[in-house]
């Protein structure tokens, strides 16, 4: 190892040198720490250096700007270029698993349907958040999937025509080309055709009301080991919570038939005829009980579902006769084989197919009886709501519960299945990492176990879960990113996860039973009458219940309480970001560490007389690692939900100072590191921190933007890890895109087997994947260390240096000049003939990197719009323009929220009519062209309105546009008026596919929901 020597400079006249043992060529990292072992200093992080002489100055101050006290002090340096992940597998698909190797990614979050065509292409739909019809191969091979139409948003039918996929939803429906997978608008222009009625939501009454009826209902699934049965309210879809409905029961079936697109309406017990050309309703059919499943039995009869029968219908939709009128308990989806045979999935105890002869008699059935939870098994069917049959007689299964869609044979043989999982948190067994965890809360709350083979990147969905989000003891509900594991204690393996509360399960076989819970996620009756409801906040926040008679239910004197005064007082804070549960059963949550004081009859015991608490300098828990020896890792923050500091991103907005440190087991500070990014992530920021870990020597900080930061355990930066898709990356083609567009929880572990390192990883929000990585290189980290002496003399001239604090971001009111022409400004994408008379203003990211300056002018006609952009590494580069112009905003796209009326209130939250959103995409393609700008909220380009961009050389863009005064309302512009507006520029990645991140004037966001965010006023100026 070369060596290198350096001089430290306290003062230009007081010099210590230093001999030092450094890495090989590199980045490296180096820390001053004290004799007692505490860092004071980190001097640089990731720098390249190299192996030789070099001069390093050092002001004797520590991290917060203070003199240094006289002694001995040590060096760390630590460094070279090994460290790197090493992709192995996407578990449970998601979003963008298309990375060779992998199965195909089922899009739609919840299945609801799936259809087949004659070449035997098919098609499926579920949920959204994104997209939501799918096409897939003969073979099992997935092809593009659909962007959601909002009033649609959870697709729970299809219907084929020729060169059309007919998408339904609670609201309406929509269409799109089958060859393309591109929405097809109707004649008028409209993406949607609406319904007449409205759907009816289930349970009835106000909010409260409908959570007691989901409290109830969360009882009746309960069974006799004490899980809960999804398939007990499956005809209702169990979707979506907050807003404590049931979604997605309305439109159970459809098809086009002789020229005609019927539609079941199973709110209103009649079929829905409408014309698929022009989306036009020609009639309903009346009197049918229930319509669900739809197939085409030939070109005179179609049968329907109705109740518990299948009924014959003519072209009028009178009913001809009952094809079959028994043996049917809860029938859904409906589809007719090559020899006239009728598969009905039949959503009944146990789920079934059953398969009836033309003229009604039951032949078979498929679908084995046990119980929801536990073994996954091709014949233990999961909510098939949908099925289909292909012209080799094979079927087609989409099912809600596993969200699996599964290609049998006529013989119920297995072909092949794709399946996906919407799962907020991926991670491990600690003990046996080749199962891992993946979980999921708000839409349909469940753990699944997944058997990965650490070799070959194969894995399978081997066991499941439905934990019922209103049942007080085994709830999962909420965003589960936060903290999660499974854990071998005294014999047992227990699984825990975390979310604004600790859960606790014990793992039985094929059984999960809750047994113990801490935080204020719980509910339970008190014996005064009243509830502890955590979804009303009555719950306490400071609480442990442990399942103390194992009936697994929450009584009152289950529950141990400390009150929050007493809390206060002893410096406890009971939420966090993060959890963990060690090797010795230590419970770690918020700032607290409970130790284990026993297992019994099963059940962890933990109390409040033994917890163990470290105050903390920022109010926030971010993330929390614990190592072998008993030392925590805390990430902390300042955090403000309003977006009031600068940042690149949606969250780098929320969130200010951010630290990583470390403390002994006796609560003393060792060291701490990290900063907030402002701009471009640099070595040792974040942008976000969202979890923490300690394996096998090193700390691994996740950042919600998609990176990882690695660090030695005594604090020195190593490497960044990922690539975002802030930073161009594709995690469709990119294994090492960790994200698609936001990380949570990202868990590092030692693999006892083989004793390597790994991680894995989910991808939040549009991604809903789970990654597994080897971090390779961890052994090749070369370190160095050495100490000198710190004299008084040294510090004699040594003063302070003001502590640096977070920037807060501005957000008061801006102006913008509206400036009158003569003649008007030539309208070619370029600024030269807009220079006279004209005041831009700026906007930009925090570092200045990124800039756009923005222009407006005005005649008696029109509004004149100027732009200008540099620093952007793509230039113009919009998917979705010309095609999705709707969804324009998810790449490069300049947006003006304006309303024209002078006196409208500023504070006002709802949008009104006379507030517009108009889109400018920006296109590369069409740099030059005249362009027309699109209005957001009436779903149409503006007619007489026009627009142009160039593409710089470099990095930037240019756009110039008018916009006609009539198309924004009766107001015409009068010297000395104010018009309320705003603007904002989103900036997608290197294809144009996804949003990075937005630009929004005065630094606030969501003008496209609360034009109380918009931020500026245009003032009208006389000024020829």
């Amino acid at each position: 190892m070369a060596l290198l020597a350096a001089t430290w400079v306290g003062t230009a006249s007081a010099n210590v040198a230093v001999p030092m043992d450094g890495p090989a060529d590199g980045p490296t990292s180096l820390a001053i720490f004290d004799s007692n072992g505490v860092m004071v200093r980190t001097l640089w992080e990731g720098a390249d250096k190299k192996a030789s002489k070099e001069r390093v100055e050092w002001d004797l101050l520590d991290d917060e700007g203070r003199p240094v006290k006289p002694g001995a002090y040590e060096y760390r340096i630590a460094g070279g270029k090994p460290v790197r992940p090493r992709y192995i597998a996407t578990l449970a698909n998601g979003r963008h698993p298309q990375v060779e190797g992998d199965l195909g990614n089922v899009e739609a979050l919840n299945l609801m349907d799936v259809a087949v065509d004659a070449e035997g292409t098919i098609f499926s739909s579920g949920g959204g958040h994104g997209k939501a019809v799918q096409k897939i191969s003969p073979d099992g091979k997935v092809g593009k999937a659909a962007t959601i139409v909002s009033a649609v948003e959870v697709v729970s039918a299809l219907a084929l025509s020729d060169e059309h996929v007919f998408a339904m939803g609670d609201d309406g429906f929509y269409r799109i080309r089958k060859a393309t997978m591109e929405h097809a608008p109707f004649p008028d222009g409209e993406l949607v055709v609406r319904f007449e009625k409205a759907p009816v939501f289930y349970p009835p009454g106000d909010q409260w009301e409908k959570y007691e009826a989901l409290r109830k209902e969360a009882e009746e699934s309960r069974q006799s080991d004490g899980s809960s049965d999804p398939r007990t309210h499956a005809w209702r879809g169990v979707m979506r919570h907050p807003s404590w409905h049931y979604e997605a029961d309305r439109i159970r079936g459809a098809a086009v038939w002789n020229g005609r697109l019927l539609i079941s309406d199973s709110h209103h017990d009649e079929v829905l005829v409408y014309d698929p050309k022009t989306g036009k309703k020609l009639s309903a059919w009346t009197g049918i009980k229930q319509p669900s499943g739809i197939a085409v039995a030939g070109e005179k009869e179609i049968f329907v579902v109705s109740d518990r029968k299948v009924l014959a219908l003519d072209a009028e939709g009178r009913i001809l006769r009952e094809v079959v009128a028994e043996k049917l308990e809860r029938p859904n989806g409906l589809a007719i084989g090559p020899e006239g045979n009728l598969y009905v999935t039949d959503l009944g105890i146990p789920n079934r197919v059953k398969v009836f002869s033309p003229t009604g008699k039951l032949l078979r059935t498929f679908g084995r009886e046990a119980p929801f939870n536990g073994k996954v098994t091709p014949d233990k069917l999961a909510i098939p709501r949908g099925i289909a049959v292909d012209r080799e007689g094979n079927l087609i299964l989409a099912e809600f519960g596993l969200n699996r869609i599964q290609k049998l044979t006529a013989e119920f043989k297995p072909v092949w299945n794709v399946q996906a999982f919407y799962c907020y948190l991926g991670t491990n067994d600690q003990a046996d990492p080749q199962r891992i965890y993946g979980f999921e809360g708000p839409t349909f709350p469940t753990i699944r176990e997944f058997l990965l083979d650490y070799k070959t990147g194969q894995w399978q969905l081997n066991r499941a879960w439905y934990l019922n989000k209103f049942d007080d003891a085994s709830s999962i509900y909420g965003y589960l990113s936060q903290g999660g594991g499974v854990v071998a204690i005294k014999g047992q393996r227990f699984l825990y996860v975390y979310h604004k509360g600790m859960r606790i399960f014990r793992i039985d076989d094929d059984h999960l039973t809750p047994v113990a819970r801490f935080g204020p996620r719980i509910s339970f009756e008190k014996k005064d009458g009243t509830r502890a409801d955590y979804f009303r906040g009555t719950a306490p926040q400071f609480s442990i219940w442990h399942d103390l008679n194992r009936d697994q239910r929450v009584t009152e004197d289950e529950v141990s309480i400390l009150p929050d005064a007493e809390a206060k007082q002893r410096g406890l804070q009971a939420v966090s970001w993060d959890a963990n549960i060690t090797d010795d059963g230590t419970v770690y949550v918020g700032n607290m560490a409970f130790p284990l004081l026993g297992v019994e009859n099963g059940i962890p015991r933990y109390g409040w007389d033994n917890v163990k608490a470290i105050p903390l300098a920022l109010p926030d828990i971010r993330a929390i690692g614990v190592d072998d020896q008993g030392n925590r890792y805390y990430g902390t923050a300042q955090l403000d939900e309003q977006g009031k500091f600068p940042g690149l991103t949606f969250w780098a907005k929320r969130i200010g100072e951010q630290h990583i440190t470390k403390y002994s087991p006796e609560n003393k500070r060792l060291w701490q590191v990290g900063r907030k990014a402002y701009g471009r992530v640099q070595n040792g920021e974040f942008s976000y921190m969202t979890s923490l870990d300690w394996a096998g020597g090193f700390v691994f900080a996740s950042d919600m933007d998609g990176f990882v930061n690695v660090y030695t355990e005594d604090g020195l930066f190593l490497t960044r890890m990922f690539r975002g898709t802030r930073e161009g990356a594709d995690p469709g083609k990119d294994p090492y895109c960790i994200t698609a567009h936001e990380l949570g929880q990202a868990r590092t572990y030692r693999n006892p087997k083989d004793g390597k390192t790994y991680l894995v990883s989910q991808s939040l929000e549009s991604g809903e994947h789970i990654r597994v990585y080897a971090i390779e290189g961890l052994d090749q980290v070369q370190r160095a260390r050495g100490t000198f002496e710190v004299s008084a003399a040294d510090l004699a001239a040594v003063k302070s240096r003001p502590p640096t604090t977070s920037k807060q971001a501005t957000s008061g009111p801006q102006l913008i000049a509206i400036s009158s022409v003569l003649e008007p400004p030539v309208v070619d994408g370029s600024l030269t003939t807009w220079s006279r008379l004209v005041t831009p203003v700026v906007m930009q990211t925090p570092d200045g990197s990124l800039s756009v300056k923005i222009m407006l002018r005005y005649d008696e006609k029109y509004l004149y719009l100027g732009a200008e952009c540099v620093g952007d590494d793509t230039p113009a580069v919009n998917s979705y323009f010309p095609d999705n112009p709707a969804d324009a905003w998810q790449s490069d796209c300049f947006n003006l929220f304006i309303n024209t009326n002078p006196k409208a209130d500023r504070s006002r939250i709802k949008p009104t009519a006379e507030d517009h959103q108009i889109f400018f995409p920006l296109n590369r393609a069409f740099a030059r062209k005249p362009l027309r700008p699109y209005s957001f909220r009436k779903r149409a380009w503006i007619g007489e309105a026009d627009y142009r961009i160039t593409v710089k050389t470099g990095k930037g863009w240019t756009l110039t546009g008018k916009i006609p005064w009539s198309a924004l309302g009766d107001y015409r512009p009068v010297p000395n008026d104010q018009i309320h507006l705003n603007f904002q520029v989103d900036f997608g990645n290197a294809d144009g596919t996804a949003s990075i991140f937005s630009l929004p004037w005065g630094g606030l966001e969501g003008s496209f929901a609360n034009p109380s965010r918009w931020n500026g006023e245009g003032r009208i100026y006389y000024a020829r």
